[in-house]
C-alpha cells in the first residue's frame, strides 16, 4: 500500500494538484493523505477513481490489494488458532505465513506484534518475547486512535508479568486494562474487535478468581458471554462459561455452576476448542472441578 501512497503522490506534484483537488467529489481530503503516508487502504473503488483522475492504469492495483487480502485471513485463521488454545501452531503459522520485514501498513506491523507476543507468551512462555512484542504493539502508532490492539497488548503485559511471578506489576497491567476496556466498548465497531474484548474479560475473571474475589470474576465473565452473545460470537463464549461455573462453584451456587459447565462443554464442542472439551472430560472423569489452565 505504501507503494501505491507513494505513486499517487508523485503524480498528484505532477499534475500540480492539491490533495484537496485531488479528492474533490471522490473522498475526503485526509483519505488522500493517509493513503500516500501508507497508513491505510481505502476501498479498491476508490483508489481506482484516484488513479483514474491522475490517468494512471489500475494494471498493476491488484497486487497490493490482493496482498492485503491475505494478510487479513492469514490474521483471521491465526485468531482462530488462539481462541482454540493451539498457541505453538498459531505462531508457526504466523511466522510461516508472513514476513515483519515484508510489512509496510503499520495495522499489519502491530498486528503481527500482538499476536506473535500472545503466542510466544502462552505458547512457549518465553516472557523476554512476549514483553518485547506486546511492547511494540504499544509503540506502533495507526490511524485509529482508539485501536483494540492498545488494550490487548496492556492485558498481555498483565499476564506475561504474572506468570512470570511479578504480581506487582502485573496488578498494575490488569487495572490498566480494565480501566481501558470499559473506554473501548464506545468506540469499537468490528466484530473482530468484540470478540477479542471478550477475550479480556475472561482474563480479568481468572485474575480477580486468582485472588479468590470470584463475585467480580463471575461479572466479569458475564460482561464477556454478553459481548459474544450480542455480536452473535461463540469463540471465546466455551471459557467465559466454564470460567463463570467455576467461580458460582467457589461462591457455592452449586446448581447454577453446574449449568454454566454444561454450557461449556457444548460451546467447546461448536467452536472446536478441543482442549476445553479435554478439560471438562477429565473434570468429570474425576469428579473434581479444576481451574482452567490456559489464558
Amino acid at each position: 500500500m505504501k507503494r501505491i501512497g507513494l505513486r499517487v503522490k508523485k503524480s498528484r506534484l505532477a499534475n500540480g494538484l492539491t490533495q484537496k483537488e485531488l479528492a474533490k467529489g471522490i473522498c475526503a481530503q485526509a483519505t488522500i493523505s493517509h493513503l500516500e503516508k501508507g497508513n491505510s487502504q481505502p476501498s479498491l473503488a476508490l483508489i481506482v477513481a484516484i488513479y483514474q483522475r491522475l490517468g494512471l492504469k489500475v494494471d498493476n492495483l491488484y497486487e497490493g490489494i490482493t496482498t492485503k487480502a491475505c494478510y487479513t485471513k492469514i490474521y483471521a485463521q491465526v485468531r482462530t488458532l488462539i481462541s482454540q488454545q493451539h498457541y505453538q501452531e498459531s505462531l508457526a503459522f504466523l511466522t510461516e505465513k508472513i514476513k515483519i520485514n515484508q510489512l509496510e501498513n503499520p495495522s499489519e506491523i502491530k498486528q503481527y506484534h500482538y499476536y506473535y507476543g500472545v503466542n510466544t507468551l502462552l505458547g512457549y512462555h518465553t516472557y523476554s518475547d512476549a514483553f518485547y512484542h506486546f511492547s511494540l504493539t504499544l509503540l506502533t502508532k495507526t490511524t485509529n486512535q482508539a485501536d483494540h490492539l492498545d488494550l490487548l497488548a496492556t492485558n498481555g503485559m498483565g499476564v506475561a508479568y504474572l506468570l512470570n511471578s511479578e504480581p506487582r506489576k502485573a496488578h498494575t497491567y490488569f487495572k490498566k486494562s480494565e480501566q481501558l476496556v470499559k473506554q473501548s466498548l464506545k468506540t469499537v465497531s468490528t466484530l473482530q474487535a468484540s470478540s477479542e474484548i471478550a477475550k479480556i474479560y475472561y482474563t480479568l475473571a481468572k485474575y480477580y478468581s486468582r485472588d479468590k474475589e470470584y463475585t467480580k470474576a463471575v461479572e466479569f465473565c458475564e460482561k464477556g458471554i454478553k459481548l459474544q452473545n450480542k455480536h452473535q460470537l461463540k469463540d471465546y463464549l466455551g471459557i467465559l462459561y466454564y470460567e463463570k461455573g467455576f467461580n458460582l462453584k467457589k461462591l457455592n451456587q452449586l446448581s447454577e455452576a453446574e449449568d454454566y459447565l454444561v454450557n461449556a462443554f457444548y460451546a467447546a464442542k461448536e467452536s472446536k476448542n478441543q482442549c476445553l472439551m479435554d478439560v471438562l472430560k477429565n473434570n468429570q472423569k474425576n469428579d473434581r472441578l479444576d481451574d482452567y489452565p490456559y489464558w
